[in-house]
């Protein structure tokens, strides 16, 4: 005997409902897993900065090898029907992501290339902090305001700090401050991920 059509449309909607929890549940344990990697190694990058400033190579084999592991990331994230679209979409955007940086650097945008004075790495390092967190404000207009707070305060923090205390340690910190940004930014999306219900019992409003 066929359902009546009330309760078929209920059905409907609430499989619609489902799968829409169940992908934006993968997508945001993917983007997690990722800024969590890239938290770690601009923390990484920032202690090679530190104290082995002469082999700064490191930092670009680092950026490399977390290329790498991200596509590792959404390789394994893209073994779930639901969400491979969406995986390998979100590493060809790391992937463009890293590679603009890699050319500016190459470049020596926005300094001319040998001008490795103090200031001119300084403003280098700003000008790449700033555009990484453009990239998390524009994610946070997506998944929420906790990652906008983070894509704006981290700026706000780094500029100051350039403008105001340009004889201080600004590399450094400015790396730091954008490194633990990154991974509060995937414990975030961690925990969030975990609250999103995707159970059919589950009582919706």
């Amino acid at each position: 005997m066929p359902l009546p059509i009330g309760a078929r449309t209920n059905i409907d909607e609430e499989v619609a409902r489902l799968k829409r929890g169940i992908a934006r549940r993968l997508v945001y344990a993917g983007l997690a897993d990722i800024l969590l990697l890239w938290g770690g190694i601009m923390l990484l990058n920032d202690a090679v900065i530190v104290l082995a400033p002469r082999v700064g190579i490191v930092t670009l084999a680092v950026g490399i090898a977390g290329l790498f592991g991200t596509w590792g990331i959404s390789r394994m994230r893209a073994r779930s029907p639901a969400h491979a679209d969406a995986a390998q979409k979100l590493f060809w955007c790391f992937a463009a992501f890293f590679g603009w940086i890699v050319l500016w650097q190459a470049l020596g945008i926005p300094v001319r290339p040998g001008g490795l004075t103090r200031g001119a790495q300084n403003l280098g390092v700003l000008f790449q902090i700033t555009f990484i967190m453009l990239g998390l404000l524009i994610l946070g207009i997506w998944v929420g305001w906790e990652l906008i707070v983070l894509g704006l305060g981290v700026p706000v923090i780094v500029i100051a700090d350039y403008l105001l205390a340009p004889s201080g340690p600004f590399i450094g910190t400015a790396i730091l401050t954008s490194g633990l940004a990154l991974l509060s930014a995937g414990l975030w999306m961690r925990l969030t991920a975990r609250d999103i219900r995707v159970d059919p019992l589950a009582v919706t409003r």
